[in-house]
């Protein structure tokens, strides 16, 4: 194929006669051959047959035979190379306009279907990210669906949830444009971007009214920017936020870009002390708990606990106390006055990073809150967060409602020096109470789904300790990356119906498979699942569990 363009094909002459000579007696015999030998040499076949013929005819004609077959095959390979590059050419010629006709063939209730399906992915990542990064533009994914055709764009525009976000980081072009497409926008507040004072007097001027907002999501570099936004959202709505179903404040202290409007984040020295381990002064705590928030159902606070709040319909909340680079004390007193204001809450989240407690905060003697409708608790521990934070937040909270309780430990800090395994001990022990410890156990008597998921290096966990605290536990997954295989309890666990195993791909012994062969053994045969994910480790004892459990065992690689 020497001196051809890119995409030619050049075959030897002597090799493409041979090939279509033989494709042509295939064809002739119906396209089937009990012998392939008379399709691509049917000269050898006949001489073989021959009892005739001179053996130095025989050795010519088995040269001859070799030669052309020899022919062939060069013209067989060059024809499946250019087959070969032809294929992906094509293929990536015409993948965009497959997959436009594809689409474009659906019918316009499923396209709108996709098309949300994409803005939930989008709103997501906003929830997360924020809708401004530095040396980026912003780009709505629905902005671009609207722009492939005539026919998208008619059906993106008539989906006003395509619409709903909108940002002082977004141009005031963009906000009143979009302000028609969707009459109940969610609203995001962001004071790292560059002119963020004056961006969201003209976003709170050009979007609805407060009275017709969805969601509220506001994110700081400091304790400054919360007291202004709190003040802008009073004088917006006058507290009043009849329509808004979720709400977010964030304090954002690894994010420190400025806004450009003044001094950065040195501004923090003029609040008040008292807010000190709260990140709201008194007077803005004040404030924040005259909003009306009938409607809210999802709240999320990171890095500041409001004293209390009007928001008696919250469902879901999600509170995380952290910083990257240092500890940062907290007012559990005022974490334990806010919980009080969540009658129908029915999921918990906590995430603590370097998190300290302010001073003395025994709860343990005290009524813990009971939370009637509460049935998910997720607790994750990272870095050098202090034991006796973690041990006041769990000693607030009547744990006997609990069906789904989720518990992750992550010990690891690049900058404080600390012992990783005293910290697991101290969480687990804050966590579950751990008799070894304080001479009782804290137990979760109704909670069915557990999670565990313990990070960085090789741990001897007490899990008898910790399942004896699950009494009725049944579906099990431990996520354990870089750990020793779970001693697992041979006693307990008499519900037990799901296992799951995950990511523990450094050590391996036996210890699974003894577990559940003593829980057979013992007349237990309730299992309904095991699974073992990602755990390499685990090959030597893989046939054993498949033959015991049969198709209730799961392996993933």
């Amino acid at each position: 194929m020497g001196g051809m363009p890119a995409g030619g094909i050049s075959v030897e002459e002597d090799g493409l006669f041979r090939l279509l000579a033989a494709l042509e007696i295939l064809k002739e015999s119906g396209c089937k051959q009990q012998d392939a030998r008379s399709m691509w040499c049917p000269g050898w076949v006949t001489a073989t047959k021959d009892t005739d013929i001179r053996t130095e005819d025989k050795v010519e004609s088995a040269k001859k035979a070799l030669r052309e077959l020899k022919f062939i095959k060069r013209a067989l390979v060059t024809a499946t190379e250019s087959l070969d590059e032809t294929f992906e050419r094509v293929t990536e010629e015409s993948s965009n306009i497959i997959r436009s006709s594809g689409l474009t063939s659906l019918p316009d209730e499923v396209l709108a279907r996709v098309f949300e399906m994409n803005h939930e992915v989008y709103a997501e990542f906003i929830k997360n990210c924020g809708t401004s990064f530095r040396n980026s533009t912003f780009v709505c994914s629905s902005n671009v669906l609207a722009q492939v055709c005539r026919r998208f764009r008619h059906i993106a525009i008539h989906i006003p949830s395509l619409w709903e976000v909108v940002s002082n980081s977004h141009a005031k072009e963009w906000v009143a444009a979009v302000k028609e497409r969707c009459r109940d926008p969610a609203i995001c507040v962001e004071y790292h971007v560059k002119g963020a004072r004056k961006s969201i007097s003209d976003l709170l001027q050009l979007t609805h009214p407060a009275n017709r907002w969805k969601t509220l999501d506001a994110r700081f570099n400091k304790r400054k920017d919360g007291s202004d936004f709190i003040g802008r959202i009073c004088a917006a709505s006058g507290g009043h936020l009849p329509s808004l179903q979720r709400l977010l404040l964030r304090i954002e202290f690894d994010r420190r870009e400025t806004d450009g409007d003044d001094g950065g984040e040195e501004d923090d020295v003029d609040m008040e002390d008292e807010g000190t381990f709260t990140n709201l002064s008194e007077s803005d705590s004040s404030l924040l708990s005259t909003w009306t928030l009938p409607k809210v159902s999802g709240l999320t606070l990171l890095n500041l606990i409001p004293s209390r709040m009007d928001c008696h319909a919250v469902r879901n909340c999600e509170i995380e106390l952290r910083h990257v680079d240092e500890v940062q004390y907290w007012n559990l007193h005022a974490l334990k006055g806010f919980l009080g204001c969540l009658p129908v809450v029915e999921s918990l989240s906590f995430t603590f990073k370097n998190a300290f407690s302010n001073g003395e905060a025994d709860f343990s003697v005290a009524n813990p809150i009971v939370f009637p409708h509460l049935k998910s608790l997720d607790v994750s521990v990272n870095d050098n967060t202090e034991e006796a934070l973690v041990r006041g937040v769990m000693d607030m909270i009547n744990t006997t409602t609990i069906t789904d309780l989720t518990v992750s430990i992550c010990p690891v800090s690049f900058h404080e020096n600390i012992d990783p395994e005293e910290k697991r001990r101290e969480w687990l022990g804050a966590i579950f109470h751990l008799k070894s410890m304080w001479g009782h156990r804290r137990l979760f008597p109704n909670v069915e789904v557990f999670c565990f998921a313990l990070h960085d290096g090789p741990s001897l966990v007490d899990y008898g300790d910790m399942f004896d605290a699950l009494p009725r536990a049944k579906d099990i997954t431990l996520k354990l990356p870089g750990c020793y295989e779970p001693d697992l309890p041979s006693d307990g666990l008499n519900d037990l119906r799901c296992f799951h195993l995950k990511k523990n791909y450094l050590y391996g012994s036996d210890a699974t498979l003894k577990f559940f062969k003593e829980r057979i053994s013992l007349g237990n045969i309730n299992i309904e699942k095991v699974e073992i994910d990602g755990c390499y480790s685990y090959r030597n004892t893989r046939a054993g569990l498949q033959k015991m459990l049969g198709e209730k065992f799961i392996w993933k690689e």
